[in-house]
């Protein structure tokens, strides 16, 4: 869970300009972080208050529906208004592997943020590729 807050932190510093690198610039973007491993499953999110009020979607939904297919094993460490930390447990003799856990996890937020139109459908067959940033409405 450490490194996966490490990645967070990385990910929301504020953008230097001036840098010849520039990292990070995602902190008023929602995320979710999943990092699976051998014996378990761990997940961070963030969503912004801000961007919870103008899209609608808290995380609380978004923390719902991503977790839905690991509901009954799931265990939150920590949860904030903005950012929640979440350990799944692997259980092979059940069948519950972590890999398995985030690929399902995945497909599960994925299709909640795609109904609630945060992710454009796919509708056009055409090999265009999509700028789902603008598709979004976010300005560049």
């Amino acid at each position: 869970m450490d490194l996966l807050q490490a990645l967070l932190d990385g990910a929301n510093v504020v953008v230097d300009e001036s840098a010849e690198e520039r990292k990070g610039g995602a902190g008023d973007l929602g995320k979710a972080f999943l990092s699976a491993g051998d014996k378990q499953l761990a997940i961070i999110f963030h969503v912004p208050k801000e961007l919870s009020a103008e899209k609608g979607v808290t995380m609380q939904e978004w923390m719902d529906a991503l977790l839905a297919p690991v509901k009954d094993t799931m265990q939150i460490l920590e949860q904030s208004e903005e950012i929640a930390k979440v350990m799944v447990p692997g259980d092979a003799d059940a069948g519950r592997f972590p890999l398995k856990m985030r690929d399902e996890c995945t497909a599960a937020g994925f299709a909640f943020l795609r109904q609630k139109g945060l992710i454009p459908a796919d509708d056009d067959d055409s090999d265009d590729d999509v700028n789902y940033a603008e598709a979004a409405g976010v300005e560049w």
